[in-house]
């Protein structure tokens, strides 16, 4: 099933790279709902997350005749939203320094560079944190991160159940908290393991 979906999606993309609108469309329904509750999860909000993915999806369109996955197309489509998202929880952060320092009467001097520093550290700590991953924990962290996999399909690939991968990703997650030294706003630990992997 997994390699007939993978031909089907090459074939699609072959014809979609050709303007064949109706390749466009069978991507846009076959991906829609993953990508909009990937989205959602990490922004809480369903007008952005609704626009997310449709930028997600026209990007995809305009630049399809130099398209080239080098992978899935599920992969290709994740890390492309999840950039999406990595954008717009940069322009949130700078949003909010810029009213914090505001409210402190301070210059708004240098925001943009603080922050630059700031997700540099955390991508980096994030990084670390995942490298003191247990092997097979991370190497189902990473699968699930890096290549979009479902729990399902991580289960299948190992023999797990999928309580069992889903418990990986919960300690996982845990343990890149914890690394971090962050409160209990779970919505910062997730941004920062959506964006970097």
């Amino acid at each position: 099933m997994k390699n007939s979906s993978l031909k089907n999606d090459d074939s699609l993309i072959e014809s979609m790279q050709k303007g064949d609108e109706r390749a466009f469309r069978h991507i846009y329904d076959k991906y829609l709902s993953f990508l909009y509750h990937l989205a959602l999860k990490s922004t809480q909000q369903v007008q952005l997350s609704e626009e997310i993915v449709q930028d997600v999806f026209v990007r995809l369109w305009n630049k399809r005749e130099t398209l080239n996955p080098q992978g899935s197309l599920k992969a290709y489509l994740w890390k492309s939203c999840r950039h999406r998202i990595f954008d717009y929880w940069k322009k949130e952060a700078k949003r909010l320094a810029v009213e914090k320092e505001a409210s402190y009467g301070r210059p708004l001097i240098s925001v943009e560079t603080e922050n630059t520093v700031l997700f540099a550290e955390y991508e980096g700590l994030v990084h670390e944190a995942v490298q003191q991953l247990p092997p097979r924990r991370k190497q189902i962290f990473q699968l699930c991160s890096l290549e979009g996999k479902t729990y399902e399909e991580v289960a299948v690939q190992f023999g797990l159940t999928r309580s069992t991968v889903h418990d990986h990703m919960v300690k996982s997650i845990r343990s890149i908290k914890d690394h971090l030294h962050l409160s209990a706003d779970i919505s910062l630990v997730w941004f920062m393991v959506v964006c970097v992997f």
